[in-house]
């Protein structure tokens, strides 16, 4: 039976985080390029805020699964043992993307948003959504390194 439940946590971990970074793959490449070709500020405004409020509320509950499959994962397998070797490289890196995410999407988010835009008053739109793309693709990359290493690592 344990076999059979690592096996499922497995499972969960990677759809999950295919969820996750494939919703900042779709707004980074997709609806943050679309909504910078917009001309009125107001509809960019109003289409970025509701599509990135309705991915949050889905991101937020697949972040806490990801989390409870990878800290059972990482228990069950051992795998914790070569976190501080370089072979644990892979690991350590997904753990702090992960970190990264769950601090900014539980509440660092608006803190450091709050710190780019803090000439939001003397920005324009474009500005504003420029600095949210560059944001966006430091930020996927960063997801794309940590899945690619995760899937050299495990095997």
């Amino acid at each position: 039976m344990p076999v059979i439940i690592l096996k499922l946590s497995a499972a969960i971990h990677v759809i999950g985080v295919v969820v996750w970074i494939g919703g900042v793959a779709f707004v980074t490449m997709v609806l943050l390029p679309m909504v910078h070709s917009m001309t009125d500020p107001m509809e960019k405004a109003l289409l970025f805020q509701g599509v990135e409020h309705r991915f949050s509320k889905i991101v937020k509950w697949v972040i806490v699964l990801v989390g409870i499959t990878g800290l059972y994962n990482l228990y069950r397998k051992g795998l914790y043992v070569i976190m501080p070797t370089w072979q644990g490289l892979w690991l350590d890196l997904m753990i702090g993307v992960y970190v990264v995410y769950a601090l900014l999407i539980f509440g660092l988010e608006k803190a450091l948003f709050k710190r780019i835009f803090k000439d939001m008053k003397n920005m324009d739109a474009n500005q504003i959504f420029f600095r949210m793309s560059v944001f966006h693709w430091v930020v996927l990359a960063l997801s794309l390194l940590a899945v690619g290493g995760g899937v050299i690592g495990a095997r």
